[in-house]
């Protein structure tokens, strides 16, 4: 097999020939430096659908920030492989020039590309893009600002926290889950009252997502809220909130005796960890129930559970 010359393929790139065209542009990582990258921008606009998807790759390849533009317009290609490349090619745009063109499309026209660049933000944890993804979190678009508020979890900025927090009351229930998963970045700067609304959310997983940030919170008084979660009507929420009463060490026997007894194993499971961190005695004996549950997990759990209570029992 003949070398690739670098000649044939530029000349492959204006042919009128549109299978010579998909030719040139799949040879093109073989000789990128001496490709133009005019050449592969003007492709993204060609009539043929796989050569503008060849042409997003290529470009991905090069790495040119010249490129970045055209990628952005590309997203709303007809075609959703060439709008899908385009999109994959912006994320691997990774240096500070390619990055400020990037922040210029958060307030592009086209509410996809608004989406496809923070996405591609989020890699970078770049502090200049804080104020226009603070913007973006107020997007009329919920897909946009669930991107926005995802990147400033990513960024850990603590100017950025009052947009995040504000968010968690948010129209779209997804947004506020997001919001309240970006907030755990922050468990040194929020409390109990930042989450007081959302563990009665509508929404389930919201509520989950509540009660897993305040297990990750350091103040006494998350008790109250995670054994009131305990009854929440949503089994994802109980057995985050059994665990959430084990790591904080909280001895609540009578509230997770019932738990013992429910048809999901993980709070059966849970329940049983929780009262081995924090059981004496009688909770041993409650536990080998459990000893002969059907799920594996729960039974290991438990036999632990026991052990660990007994222990501390001949200690005290």
């Amino acid at each position: 097999m003949s070398p690739i010359n670098s000649q044939s393929v530029l000349e492959g790139l204006e042919s009128p020939d549109v299978n010579q065209r998909r030719l040139a542009l799949t040879q093109v990582e073989n000789v990128l430096d001496s490709v133009p990258v005019e050449l592969l921008i003007n492709r993204l606009k060609d009539e043929d659908a796989t050569v503008r998807r060849l042409a997003a790759q290529a470009l991905e390849e090069l790495g040119d920030e010249a490129a970045v533009p055209h990628l952005l317009e590309a997203i709303g290609d007809p075609d959703a492989d060439v709008k899908l490349a385009s999109k994959t090619a912006l994320r691997e745009f990774r240096h500070s020039a390619a990055a400020n063109e990037l922040i210029k499309g958060i307030s592009h026209r086209n509410p996809e590309v608004r989406e496809a660049v923070i996405l591609a933000l989020r890699e970078f944890g770049l502090p200049s893009a804080e104020k226009a993804l603070i913007e973006a979190s107020l997007d009329p678009v919920h897909s946009v600002r669930r991107e926005a508020v995802i990147a400033l979890g990513h960024l850990r900025s603590l100017t950025a926290l009052p947009a995040i927090l504000a968010r968690l009351k948010d129209e779209d229930p997804e947004v506020r889950r997001l919001a309240v998963g970006a907030a755990i970045f922050f468990t040194q700067h929020t409390n109990l009252s930042h989450y007081a609304a959302v563990l009665s959310d509508p929404d389930w997983q919201v509520r989950r997502e509540a009660v897993i940030a305040l297990s990750r919170l350091s103040q006494e008084e998350v008790g109250l809220s995670l054994l009131k979660a305990l009854g929440d009507s949503h089994w994802q929420v109980v057995k985050e909130a059994a665990l959430g009463l084990g790591r904080h060490k909280i001895r609540a026997s009578q509230q997770l005796f019932p738990l013992l007894d429910r048809k999901e194993p993980d709070i059966r499971k849970n329940a049983a960890w929780a009262l081995g961190e924090t059981g004496v005695g009688g909770e041993a004996l409650k536990l080998k129930s459990l000893l002969e549950d059907e799920d594996a997990d729960v039974r290991k759990t438990a036999e632990r559970a026991i052990e660990s209570i007994e222990k501390r029992s001949r200690i005290g």
